[in-house]
């Protein structure tokens, strides 16, 4: 099966680490690669590695090279700010101020405080009643394409 994709974002736990591997094989099979990171957010203690862990998530998507600069940094400082291993302590105004512009936040997560205010319909949230109009999509054939024989390589 042929996906035809342009590129492929890779996700990880509060850190980066797949981060350089992927891109390598990316580069490697000719793909343009991407990368976001679920931020675990209000953690009551260390998860010790838990690939599911507890709490309400965000996941951050970079937009550009700046965006994964700073989510590593931001990631960085969380975890510092956690005194414990495995406990990032991520301060809201300072994720939004950080990230702002240069991050996509994605609300799909089944963990994520929209999914979360939407479950729960005695949330201000839930019931304001106001439609989302979603952007058109451009298609496949309107968008831009890099040069024949070669792909750009960029930050998605």
């Amino acid at each position: 099966m042929r996906l035809d994709l342009d590129a492929v974002v890779l996700t990880d736990h509060d850190g980066m680490s797949g981060a350089v591997r992927f891109a390598e094989a990316g580069r490697d099979l000719g793909i343009r690669t991407g990368h976001s990171v679920e931020l675990s957010l209000g953690l009551p203690q260390p998860q010790g590695g838990t690939a599911d862990p507890v709490g309400t998530h965000l996941l951050a998507l970079a937009r550009d090279l700046t965006g994964y600069q700073r989510l590593c940094r931001m990631i960085s400082r969380a975890q510092l700010a956690g005194g414990e291993e495995g406990r990032p302590l991520y301060d809201p105004d300072e994720t939004v101020e950080e990230l702002r512009g240069h991050v996509l936040a994605l609300t799909g997560c089944r963990k994520g405080t929209v999914r979360q205010a939407l479950a729960d319909r005695d949330t201000p949230a839930a019931t304001t009643g106001r439609a989302v109009r979603p952007r058109a999509r451009r298609r496949r054939a309107d968008r831009p394409r890099a040069a024949a024989g070669r792909r750009e390589q960029r930050p998605c």
